[in-house]
C-alpha cells in the first residue's frame, strides 16, 4: 500500500520540522507528502524549501481560502492507495504508517481513526517535552452512526487515513461544510466503512493556535446546523 499524506500549513514555523520529520521517517521512497499551504507569511515556506531535495514532498498553494479549502486543495493531488490527513502541528509516532497498513488489511474498511495522546505546549518553554505530560486520549468515544456522529464527531483529521477510492465520494466537499474530517467521517459511516483503532498512534499538540477550539454555545449550534446540510448534500450523491 503506497501512500500519500496531505498536509495544510499556515504559519507553521515553530512545529512543521518536528512533525515532517516524524512523518518523512516512516515513509518509502514511492509515497508522497502533499502540502497545501494557505498563504503563511512567517517563514513556513521557507523551511519547506529545505525538503525541495527530497522528491516525495509537494508544495502547492491555496492563497488564504481557509483550512477547509486547504485539506481539499491538498487532497486532490493526492495519487496513492491510503491516504493520511495530518496537521502541521503534531508529532507521529514511529510505528503509524506500519500500524494503520494492518487496520486496514486486517479489517478490509476504507477508513481507519485511531487514537492520539494529547500534550500541552508550553510556548514559553523551549525545553524538550518530559513524557509525563501525553496525559490523555484526544478521542474519548468512538462510535458508529450518521447521526451520533453530526451532533458529536469522533472524527479527528488528524487521527485519519482513508483509500483513495473514497475520494470519489468525499470531493468535492460541500460548499457549507464546516469541518473536512467530520465530513470525510461521515461519508465512511454511510458506506459502514470505518474501522477503529483504539491505540494512540501520534502526539497531539494542544497550543493557543490550534485551529481546533471549544466554539461558543451559538456556533455549536450554527456548526451542527451546517453539518445538516451536508448531510443532505451527501443523500444527493450517488455512492
Amino acid at each position: 500500500m503506497n501512500v500519500s499524506v496531505a498536509m495544510a500549513t499556515y504559519n507553521g514555523e515553530k512545529y512543521l520540522k518536528e512533525q515532517l520529520d516524524s512523518i518523512l521517517c516512516q515513509l518509502d521512497f514511492q509515497d508522497e507528502v502533499i502540502i497545501s499551504d494557505d498563504g503563511s507569511t512567517d517563514e513556513t515556506l521557507n523551511l519547506l524549501n529545505e525538503y525541495k531535495s527530497d522528491k516525495r514532498v509537494q508544495v502547492i498553494k491555496n492563497p488564504r481560502k481557509g483550512v477547509v479549502s486547504n485539506f481539499e486543495n491538498a487532497l486532490k493531488q493526492c495519487k496513492n492507495e491510503v491516504i493520511f490527513l495530518s496537521d502541521q502541528d503534531d508529532i507521529w509516532l514511529p510505528n503509524k504508517v506500519q500500524e494503520v497498513r494492518k487496520c486496514f488489511l486486517t479489517s478490509g474498511k476504507d477508513l481507519v481513526l485511531h487514537n492520539a495522546l494529547i500534550f500541552e505546549d508550553d510556548e514559553e518553554d523551549d525545553e524538550e517535552d518530559d513524557e509525563n505530560v501525553y496525559h490523555e486520549f484526544l478521542i474519548k468515544n468512538m462510535r458508529h452512526g450518521v447521526v451520533r456522529n453530526i451532533l458529536k464527531s469522533c472524527y479527528w483529521g488528524c487521527c485519519m487515513a482513508f483509500k483513495k477510492n473514497l475520494l470519489d465520494c468525499i470531493l468535492p466537499f460541500p460548499t457549507q461544510v464546516p469541518a473536512h474530517d467530520q465530513w470525510i467521517g461521515l461519508v465512511a459511516e454511510k458506506k459502514h466503512q470505518s474501522f477503529f483503532f483504539h491505540h494512540s498512534l501520534i502526539k497531539h499538540r494542544v497550543h493557543k493556535h490550534n485551529v481546533s477550539k471549544p466554539l461558543p454555545l451559538f456556533n455549536k449550534i450554527n456548526f451542527r446546523v451546517e453539518m445538516f446540510f451536508s448531510f443532505f448534500e451527501m443523500l444527493k450523491r450517488s455512492f
